[in-house]
């Protein structure tokens, strides 16, 4: 055999080890990861109340309720400003989506059973959630 041949052989077996070496590693390297974030929440999220993590049905449950109307005649909703006056109840922010990570609100059920989030530093509406 000439050493011309043994050169293409070896240059082949070359390429035939490093096509074999992507098939093989490069599915390992194409998987998506996946992270599983909030297992007890669901698709609906979830607050700490009082350092005990709690999904957002607890709201509901346990909010500060309002039966009267708003007494100004229009309806409220996102970016409205709420009084000062108004009680409110209070929640971190663990997985909300849209949320601030971590982030301190206050809340309220209107009178129409909506659980209604507010900024507590600017007291306005950034959400209103239906049970």
């Amino acid at each position: 055999m000439s050493m011309e041949t043994q050169s293409k052989r070896r240059i082949l077996l070359h390429v035939i080890v490093g096509i074999l070496f992507v098939a093989i590693c490069a599915p390992l390297h194409a998987q998506p990861l996946t992270l599983q974030v909030n297992p007890r929440g669901g698709l609906t999220g979830e607050i700490e109340r009082g350092g005990v993590p709690v999904t957002i049905a607890a709201l509901f449950e346990t909010g500060p309720r309002y039966t009267a109307e708003n007494g100004i005649g229009r309806r409220v909703g996102i970016g409205s400003s709420i009084p000062d006056w108004i009680e409110m109840g209070s929640f971190r922010n663990q997985s909300i989506p849209g949320f601030t990570p971590m982030g301190h609100y206050g809340y309220f059920i209107s009178p129409d059973g909506k659980a209604v989030i507010v900024d507590l530093g600017s007291h306005r509406i950034v959400r209103v959630l239906t049970q």
